[in-house]
């Protein structure tokens, strides 16, 4: 589950967040409230896993993200499987 005071940032505007991560990591991207349901290749979903992760953490430290940030993580995630955001 996504933390609420994450899911406007993490989700972005219209979900154009999750659209994004979904075409990049290649997987298919549910939400169920603050549940987001990742459907996908195994290493697809656990790079996606990976993403919510990381940038839920980030926002929870007090960081304040964009769009770009969140989509540039996904992208550097997609990248390297083992970078670390933080």
């Amino acid at each position: 589950a996504v933390p609420q005071s994450s899911v406007g940032a993490l989700f972005g505007p219209y979900d154009e967040n999750l659209r994004h991560v979904e075409a990049l990591l290649n997987v298919k991207i549910r939400t169920q409230g603050h549940e987001l349901l990742v459907d996908g290749h195994p290493r697809d979903t656990a790079r996606a896993e990976r993403w919510v992760g990381q940038v839920t953490g980030l926002l929870d430290d007090g960081h304040s993200l964009s769009d770009t940030d969140i989509r540039t993580a996904a992208q550097l995630l997609s990248d390297n499987d083992a970078v670390d955001l933080h």
